[in-house]
């Protein structure tokens, strides 16, 4: 094309008629570009409701509803958690999915382990399981896993993504400033070592003037409320076992309510751990008394693990998890469904 204008009418006709050309050549080349390389179906995304639980019909439908009904749940916390309440919180900001209490025929579906159907047909379904505390359950394709360094993970059939934060969680009341008195377990009474459950170790914390209060599952209704709270407390045993199966559920919590934790040496809390602000581990009962004395001692120290913590708690909000939810989907499970079943449009 000639560039040279005597005036700049003629400039302006050619440009336009130089973007028009471009315009149409794009539009050329993404039609050649289809017909080559056709676009990828997308499969619909379900979360199966097991049938023998409430019915489907009376389960919360947003999920405002759904952090007020949780908290009157005394049990089956698992599939309403992960399932109901992913489901809910992906559909708030747009994601595609649907809530089923039929296996589909095709797709790919989200299952929680205890909630899998007897014979389930996966001839043309992508099987996601959301393994737990539960072992692998072989039918599946993809383990969504609460710890990242659990079996699934290491057989490259595992996904990680954190479990939810604790729903309605009442964080410790900052009017409290640096009193040390009050230390919480919250979870079932086996998870809890028996050292730590002992008249001496009772003892041992009066004579430091610090009360214990060991919430089991009689009083699930109080998991949610740190505001008295000043140290976590939650180890399982003191034999080294790593309980990869387990989530770091008790260190999230302790970081969104404002509250120090003295942790085990479970994998799961090591693997979130960072620097030594992000919680104490300890490896016997000595280690606790000692761990118990320093934050006591030494207030510095104890807010910088707060502040820290707090910090930490953003990475491990609803927001940043439903995200999570949205890449392991768009990355992961869509392009494993179309490698196994090569379906295209």
């Amino acid at each position: 094309m000639n560039w040279n204008f005597k005036n700049p009418k003629q400039y302006k006709k050619a440009c336009l008629k130089q973007a028009k050309n471009t315009m149409w050549i794009k539009i050329f080349i993404k039609k050649i570009k289809e017909k080559i390389e056709p676009k990828k179906i997308k499969p619909k995304i379900y979360f199966y409701h097991d049938k023998s639980l409430l019915s489907i019909k009376k389960l919360p439908k947003n999920i405002n509803d759904f952090n007020r009904w949780f908290n009157d749940l005394t049990e089956k916390w698992g599939p309403y958690c992960w399932i109901l309440q992913t489901y809910l919180r992906l559909r708030e900001v747009g994601f595609p999915c649907e809530l089923t209490e039929k296996i589909p025929d095709e797709g790919i579906i989200v299952i929680f382990k205890r909630s899998f159907p007897i014979n389930l047909k996966t001839n043309k379904l992508l099987v996601v399981c959301v393994q737990a505390d539960k072992k692998e359950y072989l039918p599946a394709n993809i383990y969504v896993v609460q710890n990242p360094s659990g079996p699934a993970i290491r057989k490259r059939k595992g996904y990680f993504i954190p479990l939810w934060p604790q729903i309605g969680l009442i964080p410790r009341d900052s009017g409290r400033e640096d009193k040390f008195e009050n230390i919480l377990f919250c979870g079932w009474k086996k998870s809890l070592a028996p050292e730590l459950k002992s008249p001496e170790f009772q003892k041992k914390l009066s004579e430091l003037g610090i009360s214990f209060d060991k919430r089991f599952e009689n009083k699930t209704y109080l998991w949610k409320d740190y505001s008295k709270v000043d140290v976590v407390l939650a180890i399982r045993s003191f034999d080294g076992n790593k309980y990869d199966y387990k989530p770091a559920t008790k260190l999230y919590n302790a970081w969104v309510a404002g509250v120090p934790a003295i942790l085990g040496s479970e994998s799961a809390y090591q693997a979130e751990r960072k620097t030594k602000l992000d919680y104490i581990e300890v490896k016997s009962v000595k280690g606790v008394i000692k761990a118990i004395k320093k934050l006591k001692e030494n207030k510095k120290f104890k807010r910088a693990i707060v502040k820290n913590g707090f910090e930490r708690a953003k990475k491990i909000s609803p927001d940043k998890i439903t995200e999570r939810w949205k890449k392991f989907f768009l990355n992961t499970a869509i392009p494993e469904y179309h490698r196994k079943y090569k379906k295209l449009a």
